[in-house]
């Protein structure tokens, strides 16, 4: 079964990050220098996808901003001779390949809320989803569970990664069989709650039958209970991803996430 549209969620406020996302959306801090909207979005067209589909927060555009052209500031570079600085700005991926919606102000704040509110664009009966405040490098990340659910006979695929057990309390804890099915995801367990070294990260394939029945956490719609719950009568596959995961959901781990990115580049020590 072959999957062309993917959801990138970069709704939210980011209000781990404030005063900086008052004006700015978290999604457009870099790492490496390269926003990491842009990283994941490359890694969708790498994927293959022929729809892309970005939401983000209500009456705010910078995002979509960074995706458009700037003529004025493209000849500026010519003028100057700038040719390294002209070829990354021609770099971005262009914007007019790209669905931007916008989050629906009328669903419950929810990691479900952007995928709820793209739903109208939506036409086949499978879906992939990548959340932009988690980056993968050295590896093909939404690729590999692609590749891996167009290749087999399977209702959907959930990423994982193996973490410190102290990490895993702020993610979803995947319990699967020895056959990597999915059985439960239990969502930021406490310590002694937690059943596996896996940990859900946000590079996924679900069918879209499962939104018309979703689930909440903490009384918010939420995208790992709604798979959870869905587990018995539909078979998901949990696949470990290969590279590297940085994720951007604090500015500590911001911090790190460049730290571990100049490291690999070889950049520091």
């Amino acid at each position: 079964m072959k999957v062309d549209t993917v959801i990138i969620c970069a709704g939210g406020y980011g209000t781990r990050f404030l005063p900086f996302t008052k004006s700015i959306s978290k999604e457009l801090l870099p790492i490496g220098g390269v926003p990491a909207i842009q990283i994941v979005v490359e890694e969708c067209i790498k994927a293959g996808f022929k729809k892309i589909i970005i939401v983000v927060p209500k009456n705010t555009n910078n995002i979509q901003a960074h995706f458009q052209r700037n003529e004025q500031l493209e000849e500026y570079l010519k003028i100057k001779n700038k040719d390294r600085e002209l070829n990354i700005l021609k770099s971005i991926p262009d914007y007019s390949k790209l669905i931007f919606v916008e989050e629906q102000d009328d669903l419950e704040y929810g990691n479900l809320a952007p995928i709820l509110s793209a739903q109208e664009h939506l036409s086949s009966e499978y879906i992939a989803i990548a959340f932009s405040d988690d980056v993968i490098i050295n590896g093909s990340g939404i690729k590999e569970i692609k590749d891996l659910f167009e290749e087999n006979e399977l209702d959907g695929i959930v990423a994982s990664k193996r973490l410190d057990r102290a990490e895993i309390v702020n993610f979803g804890n995947i319990i699967s069989s020895d056959e990597q099915i999915l059985k439960k995801i239990i969502q930021k367990p406490k310590l002694d709650e937690i059943v596996s070294d896996f940990a859900l990260i946000s590079r996924l394939i679900i069918p879209t039958s499962i939104l018309k029945n979703y689930h909440f956490y903490n009384k918010e719609p939420d995208l790992g209970s709604t798979i959870s719950e869905h587990c018995e009568e539909k078979k998901f596959y949990v696949k470990e991803l290969e590279g590297e995961w940085l994720n951007l959901d604090t500015p500590e781990s911001y911090y790190r996430a460049n730290e571990t990115y100049y490291r690999i580049k070889g950049v520091i020590t």
